[in-house]
């Protein structure tokens, strides 16, 4: 009955642009929040993890046909693709720059005016799906992400095992959601975080290390990883065997692309200096500090919670590890959008604070922006949502402390393999 209950929600959150066409974002934040209800009731139910794939696999199949609503990321990486394929360098052209080219192919809304960001493998990727061309590139590509998603999800499953907290990870609304609506390409960076702890538990650590490096090809935040993983090595000769994994992927990609004559980087640059959204810590800091002052603030913690995440990983399992690096830097960054915390969420059973559960929970709240947005307001994120999201997060911690929720006594030991 609760499994029906959190289809029955997913099909709700596909029709709601038919539903509610003037609320996109607060009707799909609203949703979102009762599934994670239904989803924490599942959990309490102690189910298997082969049922709970199922139950996955049936609402990414429900959300196939939604549109992406929740964000216009989807049309640009289709755009990317299409330039690619049609020999322009993504890093140095820019969807204004080409305006009028190609009046068949989907056009991009949002920063039109800047090249691209994404990394060598997720262009590889693009330019597969748009190569379907602007009828087909679409539905390709959420196929594509569902696919993935099934896979990511399967190998959850194995690592997780009998281990408490399967019910959240593997129908986590947050990861389902954004794979079914927003169609995000994080899932390719989800999928390599979880094959790196996969190698990394059978101590294959030159694969490790490629697993991530691969997902720095799709983006770069899997890179924090890497402190975890050396963590989790048992000698210097296995942490050298990681990076080499890593940088020689790595090195591959980038290299390819140099060779090709483009650009690295694109506006990655712009981004990283420019953009907030989404970031409770920084909203603060910024009420307090200058921006750059800010910004210096949060790294100091993102660089002191990579050192811990080593220490964590070495004495409590990479898992654990990974999870304290990935929500460390996403806590301080100055951007969070929610499908970044995408790996985050099938971590919560190393790591289930009820805290970090909230926080996943509520972070859908910052979609409110696009109501204003299609309102004509342009683009103002109100300060609302990131005060409900702290408070949320903060009263949970106070009242729980670093107390995990029911399943505390259902938790297997930990241990790496000889």
């Amino acid at each position: 009955m609760l499994r029906a209950g959190y289809l029955v929600l997913c099909a709700a959150v596909a029709t709601v642009p038919a539903i509610l066409p003037a609320r996109w974002g607060l009707a799909y934040a609203g949703l979102s929040i009762a599934l994670w209800a239904v989803t924490l009731a599942i959990e309490r139910t102690a189910p298997r993890s082969a049922g709970l794939v199922v139950t996955a696999a049936a609402a990414l199949t429900l959300l196939l046909a939604a549109p992406p609503y929740t964000s216009n990321d989807v049309w640009r990486y289709l755009w990317d693709g299409h330039a690619v394929l049609q020999g322009w360098d993504p890093y140095s052209t820019s969807p204004e720059s080409l305006q009028g080219l190609y009046p068949d192919w989907p056009a991009v809304t949002d920063n039109r005016t800047h090249a691209s960001i994404y990394p060598p493998a997720a262009q590889a990727v693009f330019a597969a799906v748009a190569a379907l061309g602007p009828d087909s590139a679409l539905a390709g590509w959420k196929i594509l992400v569902a696919l993935a998603a099934l896979a990511t999800l399967t190998l959850a499953a194995r690592l997780i095992g009998a281990r408490s907290g399967a019910g959240l990870a593997l129908l986590s609304p947050l990861f389902i959601l954004e794979c079914g609506i927003g169609a995000h390409v994080d899932v390719f960076c989800a999928l390599s975080v979880l094959g790196a702890l996969a190698f990394a538990r059978t101590g294959r650590w030159k694969l490790a290390g490629a697993a991530m490096g691969t997902g720095i090809l799709f983006k770069l935040y899997p890179l924090a990883l890497l402190p975890a993983l050396a963590g989790a090595a048992p000698s210097r000769r296995l942490r050298l065997n990681l990076t080499a994994g890593a940088v020689a992927i790595v090195a591959g990609g980038y290299g390819a692309v140099r060779l090709m004559g483009w650009e690295a980087f694109g506006s990655l640059g712009v981004f990283a200096r420019e953009w907030h959204f989404g970031s409770p810590a920084f909203a603060l800091l910024r009420l307090l500090l200058a921006d750059a002052s800010a910004r210096g603030v949060l790294a100091f913690f993102i660089a002191a919670t990579l050192g811990a995440s080593f220490r964590v990983a070495r004495s409590r399992g990479p898992e654990r590890g990974a999870c304290l690096a990935l929500a460390g830097i996403f806590l301080a960054s100055p951007v969070c959008f929610p499908w970044y915390l995408m790996p985050v969420a099938l971590l919560v059973p190393w790591n289930p604070a009820p805290a970090l559960v909230a926080w996943l929970a509520l972070v859908p709240l910052t979609y409110e922006a696009i109501d204003g947005q299609r309102a004509g307001l342009g683009w103002a994120p109100a300060s609302w949502p990131l005060v409900v999201i702290a408070l949320g997060a903060a009263l949970t911690l106070l009242t729980t402390g670093t107390r995990i929720l029911s399943w505390s006594d259902r938790t297997p030991p930990e241990g790496l393999p000889p």
